[in-house]
């Protein structure tokens, strides 16, 4: 069966958890098993990784009268307990305890369809009521008799497909790809989990209208942004379910309509203001502003407004949300923070395309009242004060501009703070650690950063009458 299908966005975390060769039933340890599971695949390796799906009605019927008269009835218990040792887990006394096991039939009548079949796979411990060895001996034959090539088949995935089966007559294993630095994606769901969360899906449908009623559901869903996001974490035989009351990464404020090139992350952006030691009554430059992060994040600072205020939260789709406490809240916050000095905030850059970008970020933010925005080269600009304090992200050959072209830039920005920034203190957030040495001055500290996985510094520079440049 091959179907290409957008499955749940809150399963995107979920991934088939596999172990060794051994042929699977989800939930075989549990009473009443797992109906159906459903596969589908994000990403797949360029070789192997297929899934193994063993047909145990086949299996069954292929026996000996005589070997079907000899298991009709059998009991064996399916233990998380047995699995696991299979592979070598050691247990505590305290999960000893806790091991989960239940009893099954070996032989199983489909209620839809009438057929037995075999009811085997890792978990299946022992034959009840049979010496421990004889009983698995008999298990271990059965299993190599229903894993014969005549009774498997090989899914070869391809992404997007979706596979659905039955576990009731059904074992399966994923099997290795040989390239380990390539990734296996395949999203898990068991209908036991949607008989749980529904309460009585199973009554009110049949599973076939139950799915076409839950992927008809899931067409009305955002997939880039739900409502609400439910995450998933399965380890071994748990899974934890969890709500999203964050929605949106907290690093995103909800102001910012455009991005421009090499965009900083807001929080990132506040935490380089506050390094700066800026204090609101100074005078804030920002030469090389962009989309505006920074003249938005101190003005927020100087307001006492707390981050995040103007975006959305994912708890507010929750039935539980007080919108009036809520508001509340965030007023009260706003009379208790909001600062009195008078702001002087200045913005430039030489890209006409990039001060559009930051008055949009600006205005979304509401905070362009309090910033001042020309057009300028840093080269050229003129201090909009005798003193203050300038920061700025200039390009560092990583996204934007070349080693080559910035080794060329550098010594030209140095002379221009010596020559229009006297009285300044400048701060540089960048990844290229030659900076200091070619804008030919001494920096006064070095604040070790992180943009993501890059590792950059803050340098600053205190720009004074005469020679700063470093011995």
């Amino acid at each position: 069966m091959r179907v290409i299908i957008s499955l749940l966005p809150t399963l995107r975390l979920i991934r088939l958890l596999t172990l060794g060769a051994f042929f699977w039933v989800p939930a075989a340890f549990v009473p009443g098993g797992a109906r159906y599971s459903l596969l589908h695949a994000m990403v797949v390796p360029s070789r192997g990784a297929d899934t193994e799906f063993a047909d145990m009605r086949a299996a069954y019927d292929s026996l000996s009268s005589e070997r079907k008269q000899q298991i009709e009835g059998l009991v064996v218990e399916h233990s998380t307990y047995y699995s696991r040792s299979l592979i070598g887990y050691r247990f505590t006394p305290e999960e000893l305890t806790r091991r989960t096991a239940t009893a099954q039939y070996l032989v199983q009548t489909h209620p839809s369809s009438g057929r037995k079949s075999l009811y085997l796979a890792a978990h299946a411990s022992h034959v009840v009521g049979w010496p421990l060895e004889k009983g698995r001996a008999l298990l271990r034959e059965l299993t190599e008799h229903a894993t014969q090539p005549h009774f498997v088949y090989v899914h070869k995935w391809r992404a997007g497909d979706l596979v659905i089966w039955d576990n009731r007559c059904t074992m399966h294993r994923a099997t290795p790809f040989p390239d380990t630095n390539e990734l296996r994606d395949l999203r898990r769901m068991i209908h036991r989990t949607i008989q749980k969360v529904t309460d009585d899906i199973e009554e009110r449908f049949h599973f076939n209208t139950a799915i076409a009623a839950f992927m008809e559901f899931m067409n009305t869903v955002d997939k880039a942004a739900p409502e609400l996001q439910v995450n998933a974490w399965f380890d071994q035989d748990r899974c934890t379910l969890s709500l999203d009351s964050s929605g949106e990464a907290l690093f995103k404020r909800g102001y910012r309509r455009e991005t421009g090139e090499a965009p900083l992350r807001e929080n990132l952006a506040a935490g380089i203001v506050m390094l700066s030691g800026w204090e609101p009554g100074e005078p804030l430059l920002d030469p090389m502003c962009s989309g505006g992060t920074l003249l938005v994040e101190a003005v927020a600072i100087a307001r006492g407004r707390a981050p995040g205020a103007r975006r959305g939260f994912g708890f507010e789709n929750l039935r539980i949300y007080d919108f009036n406490l809520w508001n509340r809240i965030k007023n009260e916050g706003r009379k208790s923070k909001a600062g009195s000095a008078k702001l002087e905030i200045y913005g430039s850059d030489d890209d006409p395309r990039a001060l559009n970008d930051a008055r949009r970020n600006l205005a979304a933010a509401g905070v362009e009242r309090w910033v001042k925005l020309e057009r300028a080269d840093i080269l050229e600009r003129a201090a909009p004060a005798a003193a203050g304090v300038m920061i700025a992200n200039p390009p560092y050959g990583e996204r934007i501009g070349s080693k080559e072209e910035l080794a060329l830039f550098y010594p030209k920005l140095g002379d221009a703070l010596k020559k229009r920034f006297t009285g300044w203190r400048c701060h540089f957030f960048t990844a290229d650690l030659r900076l200091p040495k070619l804008v030919r001055l001494q920096p006064a500290r070095r604040v070790p950063l992180y943009n993501g996985a890059l590792e950059c510094r803050l340098y600053e520079f205190r720009i004074v009458a005469g020679s700063n440049r470093p011995g």
